[in-house]
């Protein structure tokens, strides 16, 4: 018998309406239209949110499946040079479990080139890369040779330290 009606609004525009009837009939008080349109301001912030959410989401998926599919070993540490994650290639060329490359950090599994990182790393501080040849420490005790590219990175809402090691051990063999 009556029907208020408000829209949902987001940034974009109108996206829909909410509605509300009184089957008893008689008008809306002007305080049930006010709330109406507030709860219709809501669902629509509320609406779009999601959406982000949702885009979000999938930006974050879309980087894991790089990161795990990429064909070079890779590692991101914290600026304390704290390993926080590893992916498939670093795990098998440096014969450490995920658990184990945790605990370590980077220091322990390559000499790094402070020529090239600057001092406490402040070249990468400045959003600079560096890459430089080096020799991982296995977990059997052996080296093999890698060139390592370094820059800095966003991980998990603070910057963090991407390593990326490249196998050179083939070529190193053919110059010798």
């Amino acid at each position: 018998r009556a029907l208020a009606l408000a829209p949902i609004a987001t940034q974009a525009g109108i996206i829909g309406a909410i509605e509300a009837i009184n089957p008893i009939g008689g008008a809306f008080d002007p305080d049930a239209l006010l709330v109406l349109t507030g709860l219709g301001s809501l669902a629509g912030t509320t609406l779009q949110n999601a959406e982000l959410y949702e885009q979000l989401d999938a930006a974050h998926q879309r980087y894991r499946e790089l990161f795990e599919d990429s064909v070079d070993p890779i590692l991101i540490t914290d600026w304390t040079g704290r390993i926080l994650e590893a992916n498939r290639q670093a795990i098998a060329l440096s014969g450490y479990s995920d658990e184990e490359l945790r605990s370590k950090t980077i220091e322990q599994l390559h000499e790094i080139n402070a020529a090239r990182l600057g001092n406490g790393w402040d070249a990468l501080e400045n959003g600079d890369s560096a890459g430089y040849e080096s020799r991982l420490c296995r977990k059997d005790g052996t080296t093999h040779a890698i060139e390592v590219h370094v820059r800095r990175v966003e991980f998990e809402e603070a910057t963090a330290v991407q390593w990326l090691f490249r196998d050179i051990k083939e070529r190193k063999e053919l110059d010798a």
